[in-house]
């Protein structure tokens, strides 16, 4: 599980990776993450399919355009 800044955006960047249609998790920490990720995805044209709160950790899954 990663929850650093520095392992968000690791994993972003493995999105870059993927083949469109793909399905990208990430799994943070930080508050500010819900905001940061969803300004990501509209800036890459990746779209948010699901935010979430489980405990102290915010779970994203991103698609890739």
């Amino acid at each position: 599980m990663e929850t650093n800044l520095y392992a968000i955006i690791v994993q972003i960047h493995e999105i870059s990776g993927l083949e469109s249609g793909e399905i990208l998790e990430v799994t943070a920490t930080d508050p500010g993450s819900v905001k940061d990720l969803a300004a990501f995805c509209t800036q890459t044209g990746n779209e948010m399919l699901s935010s979430e709160k489980m405990g102290v950790n915010f779970i994203f899954r991103i698609r890739k355009a």
